[in-house]
């Protein structure tokens, strides 16, 4: 019987994940800058944001620009590691500006990380994977007086200025989230039977 079950659920959720829209996307931001975390002083080195983000969230400002709350944003600094951010933050694109932007929460959240101007944001509508735009970034506004950014190693700053960077943002595939159901249930399946 539960063979039966097992199976009728990997059928259920399969279809499911096929039918239902692709709503989250992976924002990642990558550059190469100096700064400090937890007030210990780092030189220059790669560090990359990655940031969840649901597309229904999505708000416009006027015509021009979209953003998207994250969901949860994390930074890894090369030698370094990884740390949770602990505050608001957000994605937005401007049409006319031709960029897309990491920044502190809200819709008039500081900017922290400008992608680099790139015709590919000129029409985004942050519904769709993008990328990757590659070339001269920028790091902004991250005197803590601007507000904090905390994280779980403490303070992040930045030293603002022009970075090389990246930006992408992908969504995974319905087939994708399918695949992964599906593994999950087979791997769950296998616990229970050992």
């Amino acid at each position: 019987m539960s063979h039966k079950v097992s199976i009728s659920a990997v059928l259920v959720l399969s279809a499911a994940a096929m039918s239902a829209p692709a709503a989250i996307m992976t924002i990642t931001q990558t550059g190469i800058a100096g700064g400090s975390i937890g007030g210990q002083a780092f030189g220059t080195r790669s560090f990359t944001f990655t940031s969840i983000a649901d597309t229904d969230l999505r708000q416009s400002i006027g015509t021009d620009v979209y953003w998207i709350p994250h969901i949860s944003s994390q930074v890894t600094i090369a030698n370094l590691g990884t740390f949770d951010i602990q505050i608001a933050t957000r994605t937005y694109v401007s049409h006319s500006r031709q960029l897309a932007a990491y920044s502190r929460g809200g819709a008039q959240g500081l900017d922290l990380f400008w992608s680099p101007q790139s015709a590919l944001f000129s029409t985004w509508d942050m519904t769709t994977a993008l990328g990757p735009a590659s070339g001269t970034a920028g790091l902004l506004q991250w005197a803590p007086s601007n507000g904090a950014v905390n994280t779980s190693g403490g303070v992040l700053i930045m030293n603002n200025g022009p970075a090389n960077g990246t930006f992408l943002a992908t969504i995974p595939t319905p087939s994708t989230v399918a695949i992964c159901s599906v593994m999950g249930l087979a791997a769950t399946r296998r616990r229970r039977s050992d």
